[in-house]
């Protein structure tokens, strides 16, 4: 027995479904604005990064002027892994806190910065896959894996365009904020 070609075989569909003509669905895309779409997105990935970056260098800073402050300077951490310093920070100006007396509007930033957090290691460590919907706006995917009970899962998260920019606004807003 011998098998239909591929064109056998769609002429045959077509026939089956009723159908007297072909019509091919290409790809519309030109390559430049795919180009295009990956140098948003990376842009966009880069931005928020850099917001991160920017808190992280705010709380550093902070958490040095405050340890050098006598008697209460001592009780402030000043640890460097992921987090770390945010949590010095909230506890140094908690309310039992070395410097809780002063701390009420830098908690209150620290508290709107920290909704972001969940987003930092996704930018930092995840993989990007990105597509444009049918008006030309791009979405991302981020995916990261992690390591739980030796086995490897994947979290991932998605954003279109117009949420992608909601959050960097925010992400923005938040890092100044937190630095000021």
């Amino acid at each position: 027995q011998v098998l239909p070609t591929e064109s056998e075989w769609q002429d045959r569909q077509l026939i089956n479904n009723g159908m007297n003509s072909f019509t091919p669905i290409e790809a519309a895309l030109d390559p430049n604005d795919w180009h295009q779409t990956y140098r948003s997105v990376n842009a966009w990935r880069e931005r928020a990064i850099l917001c991160f970056a920017h808190a992280e260098a705010a709380v550093g800073e902070t958490l040095l002027a405050m340890g050098k402050v006598p008697d209460r300077g001592a009780k402030v951490g000043l640890r460097h892994g992921s987090g770390e310093p945010l949590d010095d920070l909230a506890t140094a100006m908690g309310a039992d806190g070395p410097f809780g007396d002063m701390g009420r509007k830098a908690v209150s930033a620290l508290v709107d910065f920290r909704r972001h957090e969940g987003l930092r290691p996704f930018l930092s460590h995840g993989t990007t896959r990105g597509s444009i919907d049918r008006h030309g706006e791009w979405v991302v995917i981020l995916k990261l894996v992690s390591f739980r009970g030796r086995e490897a899962q994947w979290d991932e998260t998605a954003f279109d365009q117009r949420q992608a920019e909601s959050v960097l606004a925010e992400l923005k807003s938040s890092t100044k904020k937190l630095g000021s």
